[in-house]
């Protein structure tokens, strides 16, 4: 049973950070790897981060990453950074 949940847990931790590949291009490299996880809630995507100055940092550029994702074609309603 345990060697099940192990496979589990390494196949999601794979889909986790496959799908926030997919939000690489928004960010540059240094903004980037401070980005833990995403999820979307009520059309808005929430990206965690890892540090109040990495949270400083990109809500200074929300407004321009949320456009760029706007001009991809994403049906999303605002961006929200947290810790």
């Amino acid at each position: 049973m345990g060697n099940i949940a192990g496979s589990l847990e390494k196949i999601l931790t794979k889909l986790k950070k496959k799908s926030l590949e997919e939000f690489k291009t928004f960010f540059s490299y240094q903004e980037y790897k401070h980005i833990l996880k995403f999820r979307m809630y009520k059309n808005r995507l929430i990206f965690y981060v890892d540090s109040p100055a990495s949270l400083y940092q990109l809500n200074l550029k929300k407004e321009e990453i949320f456009k760029k994702m706007k001009e991809k074609g994403l049906r999303i309603t605002g961006v929200v950074f947290k810790i």
